[in-house]
């Protein structure tokens, strides 16, 4: 307990590893820890998941594997109720919290959500995938109170960073983390006290970022090397990478980086392998030049030939899945952040 209360956190990631030990060190002690086991986290496709229950006994936390991620059993209700948790975090749970739940943590849970636009503009998921794949250059961390709708809660307080040309979304989660734990160490006091007030979202203004699958990672590679690089780097590890297909065999992109655009081949079809270098390392062709591939995965290492040609997938095929994937609410344009019309003005503009 601190000030007489305690501290819960709510997670399933490595970022709720590392935010919980980050509060432990600034801090002080965390006493409980709601996450979910293994077969949960692969049934949801967490990325960046990490099993907590040894971690929790290292530390001396108590744990809580629910039933459900969407903490929605009788049971999970249940659990939580009787701990009487003075105030909680959620740091790597990538779901709604009940609203019968928040009512049970007696200051109230706080989470974190980012946009590079600030909130309320770009609510909903994936927002550090999608700020590296539209270029953006700042991102805003908001430590807000949780309410009963997506990102949507009263904003206590506001942490940006910058976003350089170099960073991969595993840097962007790195920044961000520093980012949420100077936020909850600069308003532990006013918290535990009760004595914070927090700033209500616009919601007239709210846009939303869609969900991301794995099928979106397909490259189109007649898109110049910008947008290729910034596809690859936003969805590399701990995601499920940038692909295309050589043949019939999938080959996944780690990591890539624009190599030039006046060394010839101007008369190649993009996707082309231009050159295979003795370290493994090889050139494709682009709309507008060639990248560089530093590190991928492929099951026949043969089949990277000088000649050969990756297949892609056309963007606006791509934007058009993933624009159905919106929450049920958003509705009018104006309210989303992705569709086929706006990705088109961006990457053809």
């Amino acid at each position: 307990m601190i000030k007489g209360k305690k501290i819960g956190f709510f997670g399933c990631k490595n970022t709720t590893k590392e935010a919980v030990e980050s509060f432990i060190y600034d801090i002080g002690k965390v006493d409980i820890l709601i996450t979910i086991d293994p077969v949960l986290g692969k049934k949801n496709n967490v990325a960046g998941y990490m099993d907590l229950r040894e971690f929790a006994r290292d530390k001396g936390i108590e744990l809580y594997s629910s039933e459900t991620y969407s903490l929605k059993s009788i049971n999970d209700k249940k659990w939580i109720k009787s701990k009487k948790i003075g105030l909680g975090f959620s740091i790597g749970w990538q779901r709604l919290i009940p609203y019968d739940i928040l009512n049970e943590i007696e200051i109230g849970i706080f989470g974190m959500h980012g946009s590079p636009d600030d909130l309320p503009k770009g609510r909903g998921r994936s927002p550090m995938n999608w700020a590296l794949i539209l270029d953006k250059k700042n991102f805003y961390t908001n430590l807000f109170k949780y309410a009963d709708n997506v990102d949507g809660g009263g904003i206590l307080d506001t942490q940006s960073f910058d976003i350089n040309d170099y960073d991969t979304i595993e840097n962007l989660h790195y920044k961000n983390r520093i980012a949420m734990n100077k936020l909850i160490k600069k308003n532990i006091s006013t918290l535990l006290s009760g004595s914070f007030s927090t700033k209500e979202q616009n919601e007239s203004d709210a846009t939303y970022f869609p969900k991301r699958v794995t099928d979106d990672g397909f490259i189109d590679w007649s898109l110049k090397s910008r947008h290729i690089y910034n596809l690859v780097r936003a969805v590399t590890e701990p995601f499920h990478g940038a692909f295309s297909h050589i043949d019939n065999d999938k080959i996944i992109l780690w990591s890539v980086f624009p190599f030039s655009n006046i060394l010839g081949y101007e008369n190649e079809k993009p996707g082309r392998i231009l050159e295979v270098f003795s370290n493994g390392k090889f050139l494709i062709k682009t709309v507008d030049g060639s990248i560089i591939v530093n590190k991928y995965y492929i099951s026949d290492i043969k089949k990277i030939k000088k000649g050969k040609i990756l297949i892609g997938r056309k963007y606006e095929d791509i934007f058009k899945d993933i624009e159905t994937r919106y929450y049920s609410f958003v509705k009018s344009a104006k309210q989303k952040e992705i569709t086929v019309e706006m990705i088109r003005n961006f990457y053809e503009g």
